[in-house]
């Protein structure tokens, strides 16, 4: 495997590690908790990355990419629960993608996966002002959820591509790489001839001072003589 190949793989290895590492933590503390993260992606465009209890079970992650937003701003709200944590969404218009309409199906089976495209709704402070991050839960249920919300301008409606999925699922995906690369790792140090680089595993016996495939400087052990 040539260096340039063999690096990318262990960066790309350590960000799924991280990445693990972070969907575990997360799974555990939606057990009781709400984590939402918000990004702006542009002048009036988002990113959330929120992980909550669910409705009725633990561990839901979700990934809502929002055009149309008013005011976007970079926030972390955590919290008890799933109610006032961060800004409220509630479908409006909704329509399934292609592709989501084959996700549905599979959640309808159990696979926990969902992909939803269309319009949502968000509560306002007021009609002029920003949109809700506190207490936003309850600002949608003063305008009228879950009957029907009032409109804009007590409102905002924003364009949303939304992914929902179980962390687990996201912890299977990616997991294999860092197995995978931990465990080429163990068998070539234990193929590793005692001639070998300590870095590569290449044999050194032909140029015992560096070496010719990852040009690692190597320094000879001395020998010892009885």
């Amino acid at each position: 495997m040539k260096r340039p190949l063999r690096l990318f793989l262990r960066v790309l290895a350590t960000l799924s590690a991280v990445c693990c590492l972070t969907l575990v933590v997360l799974r555990f503390r939606s057990s009781s908790r709400t984590d939402v993260l918000m990004v702006p992606t542009g002048s009036h465009s988002v990113m959330l990355l929120k992980s909550h209890t669910g409705f009725t079970e633990a561990g839901w992650f979700e990934i809502t990419f929002a055009s149309n937003w008013e005011g976007p701003r970079l926030g972390f709200w955590p919290g008890p629960g799933w109610q006032n944590v961060g800004p409220f969404l509630i479908q409006w218009r909704v329509r399934y993608h292609s592709l989501g309409d084959v996700l549905k199906v599979l959640d309808q089976t159990g696979s926990k996966l969902q992909l939803v495209v269309g319009s949502y709704m968000t509560p306002k402070d007021s009609p002029s002002g920003p949109i809700s991050y506190e207490n936003s839960y309850h600002r949608a249920v003063q305008l009228g959820y879950f009957a029907a919300m009032a409109p804009p301008p007590q409102s905002a409606v924003v364009s949303v591509w939304h992914l929902q999925v179980l962390h687990t699922m996201l912890i299977v995906l990616f997991l294999p790489l860092p197995l995978a690369l931990c465990l080429a790792s163990l068998l070539r140090w234990l193929r590793q001839p005692k001639t070998g680089c300590p870095v590569c595993g290449y044999d050194l016996r032909a140029t015992p001072e560096r070496c010719p495939e990852c040009g690692t400087k190597v320094t000879p052990k001395p020998t010892t003589t009885t």
